[in-house]
């Protein structure tokens, strides 16, 4: 089955499932890879995931299987709507809009649904924890979508989902699909400390700590400025008006300016680098759309392949196509 050759481009600890918007078809994803799986599982999410109906668009959504012994990391409201038999191991005192996140492993096969912290430092002590109780693997649900994922920072490798939710024509979704995949291979930063919040620019090796953009002067030159929020379409912007070689940012989620003004940015001769990012070790494609449109399986994912440079699988339709495209 095309899924365990998906499963076997996944070899450390933290994987994320992560999609480039909602309803790309993270959750089939996940599901099929717990369900082919001989390691000890231990699954979380970040946001609620494997509910029957989806609660924004209404949608039929599949559910999340899992086997005996899988870990599983939810709110403590949602231990009721999980169809199996549980054993509760640990209350983490991390709390969610649906309750406290509670762990607990599987005492047969079922039905969960997912709901897990979305502050990076609650993950890394989920992570801590699954491990402690001897998972082998973990995965982890990225919820709605690139632009609210925080799990960049822990995760040691990366499985993108590319929907046709958002773009009628698989061309375009292809580009965008490409251009997401290559943020992840941006250079790492190997400098000094990271801000933990606010900016910080670095001029001859000496560090200005600053609370806005605006308070760089446009006439000084900076060797790099580090932006512990998100890049967006707006600061991007304000840095057009700033002198500097390298921006960087905390990790590829932080990254949520468009494909065009990003590309732009690039090309005008700015380098990004980030301080953290998983492993891309592969793209999955889902070619339907919950608005009722749907691409050509097979195309969709040749479209993809000879954009990227890690295997693409439609695990559905039982596709697979090895990189086809270099590394931009």
């Amino acid at each position: 089955m095309i899924v365990e050759k998906l499963a076997q481009e996944t070899e450390k600890f933290c994987v994320v499932i992560l999609g480039t918007e909602k309803n790309a078809g993270k959750t089939t994803v996940l599901s099929r890879l717990a369900e082919q799986s001989d390691e000890r599982l231990a699954l979380t999410s970040i946001g609620r995931d494997g509910e029957s109906v989806d609660v924004v668009y209404g949608t039929e959504k599949p559910k999340i299987a899992v086997k005996k012994g899988t870990l599983v990391a939810t709110a403590a409201g949602l231990l009721k709507e999980c169809s199996l038999s549980k054993r509760i191991l640990f209350m983490t005192g991390i709390n969610t809009p649906l309750g406290e996140v509670v762990i607990f492993s599987a005492e047969d096969e079922g039905y969960v649904q997912l709901s897990g912290p979305s502050i990076v430092s609650q993950l890394v002590e989920i992570k801590r924890l699954f491990k402690q109780m001897g998972a082998q693997k973990m995965y982890v649900d990225g919820a709605l979508g690139r632009k609210t994922f925080s799990a960049c920072a822990l995760a040691d490798e990366a499985v993108l989902v590319s929907g046709a939710s958002t773009y009628p024509d698989c061309e375009t979704a292809a580009e965008e699909t490409a251009f997401i995949a290559e943020t992840f291979f941006y250079p790492r930063y190997e400098g000094g400390d990271f801000p933990s919040s606010g900016i910080a620019a670095i001029k001859n090796g000496e560090r200005i700590c600053l609370d806005d953009l605006s308070q760089i002067g446009t006439e000084e030159f900076f060797d790099e400025i580090l932006l512990s929020g998100a890049l967006t379409d707006g600061i991007i912007k304000r840095l057009s008006a700033i002198k500097f070689s390298s921006l960087v940012v905390a990790d590829q989620g932080k990254i949520t300016a468009s494909r065009q003004n990003t590309q732009n940015f690039l090309r005008a001769g700015k380098k990004i680098y980030l301080l953290n990012a998983p492993d891309l070790v592969a793209i999955c494609t889902n070619p339907f759309s919950v608005k009722g449109f749907s691409y050509d399986a097979q195309r969709y994912v040749d479209e993809v392949a000879k954009r990227v440079s890690v295997p693409v699988f439609d695990i559905v339709g039982e596709i697979y196509s090895p990189p086809k495209g270099d590394r931009k």
